[in-house]
């Protein structure tokens, strides 16, 4: 078809791919050969195959009546050291144009959520009819479903039987998320807290009490520096609380709670596979091992960098059990990408208490660190790009949409202004005599439990009678919580 254009930018309808639409639409997939039709004079071609392998640019000064041969070169291979990437948050793809996508992007795993209440949009014949795990394909494709009620969405991996289809989402903070949870972990399958950093979960608190949280979804929908998006549902006395700012408060109170990621991706405007949990399962044969890495904690999530962290030899997930309070932890560190980042930073219990810089883009930095072992907790490692450039160009940098394009953003990205990000999940750590959390830590979960028991009793559309009910449910869990969480036996 001829080429539309719009300020330069041109699009094309090709086999086996969605069109490209200028602007919002960012992509095309090709597979074997193309033609495209462009205007004269300079052009510039870039080419991508996902974010292990360099981006190919080109600057044309004229159309040549040639082929144009691109030779793409991977930069990093993490499933040759174990690691495998994986989408774990998109929509509407049929199973061919799932594995598709997939194998373009260099997914290995890309899990489809349909969701429960959008049965007009859904084909609940994806899920009925699962595809096989073949020996090596070139992207494992799996159907799970999002549970999504008013006040939490959760993605459902590894189900055996759809468990909400045509189910509309439930109205306000409930007990709902938590039972769908349970239900799905009684089938075997993983279950993640979607879009952690839309706002503060009110219904997680019932959810965590029940141990119905496998993970949670922290790289998605909002940038995970960034306060969460629904400002009303800031935590009180939280100031501007961000999602890794809420994800390591309830670390320090002792919860073990993986991260993972997904784009919640609904069409092209948003790039399959731009947030990867990589989860460390060498010689990965089906999409159960990756759930069942996922639930253990062996992952980093990332829009583009590429790290690895071992605290005495444990990678993410692991656990150790310090003899004496003296111990010092061996801590070993790397981190690198093609586009720019600008340091790596060592966590504990939800402090920096090491860095080191990044100089330029395209160097691979390590680095090796001796760290007491002061109190029971965690340790974690994230790969950042310093966004302040970001926030003096736009002064709406923090709302959902900036209005700005990072270069991590602009080729892998969801269409949002996001810096380059990789995080680690934590490497647990016990000391005798000592617990993960401090004062400040039970003031903030105070302060989110103010919260959510406002959220419960300001509900409308419930009578009085079951408002009272649904509170004192959420008030057993508190107590079950508190229990849990601040009776940590001091050897």
């Amino acid at each position: 078809m001829p080429a539309v254009g719009q300020e330069r930018t041109f699009v094309h309808s090709l086999p086996g791919g969605h069109a490209r639409i200028a602007g919002r639409y960012r992509y095309t997939h090709v597979v074997g050969q193309a033609e495209f039709e462009v205007p004269e004079g300079p052009i510039e071609v870039e080419a991508l195959h996902g974010m292990e392998y360099a981006v190919w640019r080109r600057r044309l000064p004229r159309v040549q009546d040639r082929p144009l041969e691109i030779r793409l070169v991977r930069w990093c291979d993490p499933a040759a050291e174990g690691w495998y990437g994986g989408e774990g948050h998109a929509h509407y793809l049929p199973p061919d144009e799932a594995e598709l996508q997939g194998a373009v992007e260099g997914l290995q795993i890309l899990a489809v959520v349909l969701q429960n209440d959008m049965v007009e949009y859904e084909n609940i014949d994806y899920f009925r009819s699962q595809p096989p795990d073949r020996p090596r394909p070139a992207c494992r494709v799996s159907y799970g479903e999002e549970f999504r009620t008013a006040a939490m969405h959760v993605n459902l991996y590894g189900l055996k039987r759809f468990i909400g289809h045509g189910k509309p989402p439930a109205k306000g903070v409930g007990t709902e998320a938590a039972k769908v949870m349970l239900k799905a972990k009684s089938q075997g399958a993983v279950t993640a807290v979607a879009h952690f950093g839309l706002d503060a979960q009110s219904s997680l608190l019932h959810a965590l009490a029940q141990d119905a949280v496998d993970a949670l979804e922290i790289l998605g929908t909002s940038i995970p520096t960034c306060p969460f998006i629904n400002g009303r549902d800031r935590i009180p006395g939280g100031g501007r609380t961000t999602p890794l700012e809420f994800w390591y408060r309830l670390l320090n109170l002792g919860l073990h709670l993986p991260i993972s990621a997904g784009t919640d991706r609904m069409s092209n405007e948003m790039t399959t596979g731009a947030h990867r949990t990589y989860v460390y399962c060498p010689g990965l044969a089906a999409f159960g091992q990756w759930a069942a890495g996922l639930r253990a904690g062996r992952t980093f999530v990332t829009n583009g960098p590429q790290i690895r962290f071992t605290v005495d030899g444990n990678i993410p997930g692991g656990a150790l059990h310090v003899r004496r309070k003296d111990a010092r932890l061996a801590v070993e560190a790397c981190a690198w990408s093609q586009f720019p980042i600008h340091r790596i930073e060592l966590i504990q219990n939800g402090r920096v208490i090491r860095k080191a810089v990044v100089k330029s883009a395209d160097t691979k930095v390590c680095v090796a660190w001796r760290v007491p072992a002061v109190r029971s907790g965690w340790l974690a490692l994230r790969a950042v790009e310093d966004d302040t450039a970001y926030v003096r160009e736009s002064p709406d940098y923090y709302s959902r949409w900036g209005g700005i394009v990072t270069r991590s953003g602009r080729y892998f990205g969801t269409a949002r202004p996001e810096p380059a990000f990789a995080h680690t999940s934590p490497v647990y750590v016990s000391v005798p005599g000592t617990v993960s959390y401090g004062e400040d830590d039970q003031t903030f979960f105070s302060a989110w439990v103010q919260h959510t028991m406002a959220a419960v009793e300001s509900q409308t559309g419930r009578s009085a009678s079951a408002v009272k009910k649904l509170l004192a449910v959420y008030k057993d869990a508190e107590a079950a919580l508190r229990r849990r969480l601040f009776c940590q036996a001091v050897e």
